[in-house]
């Protein structure tokens, strides 16, 4: 897969998760609670929770379709933003199959955070972020 594919992808990716968001404020889906059960698929981390105490978290699973090193063992910190990106999508996925809701919060929230990590990783210096959409 080409960069540009790879950009092209991860752009309707977002959108999709955009979607799915206005989705949830549309039939009144509440923040937190109900929330946390399943419409904060694509939430990004915000700087406060990547700085904070949990928020470099350790890699514990290698993407299936990572061609690349293997990071697992490592921090978000330390991996490539592409890479954190399909750690994000895999997390997720992890966390849609998950029964007990406090594991299911740990794993988007693991999620998020590597989503987090990634657009930190992308920031040009001067400190804007970088958009897919």
């Amino acid at each position: 897969m080409t960069d540009e594919q790879f950009h092209s992808l991860m752009t309707e990716v977002v959108r999709g998760r955009r979607a799915l968001e206005a989705l949830c404020v549309h039939i009144g889906v509440p923040r937190g609670g109900a929330a946390r059960q399943g419409c904060e698929v694509g939430r990004v981390a915000t700087d406060v929770e990547l700085d904070g105490k949990y928020g470099d978290a350790k890699i514990v699973v290698d993407p299936r379709d990572w061609n690349g090193q293997s990071f697992k063992g490592a921090r978000m910190s330390e991996a490539p933003p592409d890479f954190l990106d399909l750690l994000a999508v895999v997390l997720d996925g992890f966390a849609d199959g998950e029964l007990d809701a406090k594991k299911k919060r740990y794993k988007r929230d693991d999620a998020a955070k590597a989503r987090g990590w990634a657009r930190r990783k992308r920031a040009p210096a001067n400190g804007s972020e970088e958009d897919f959409g």
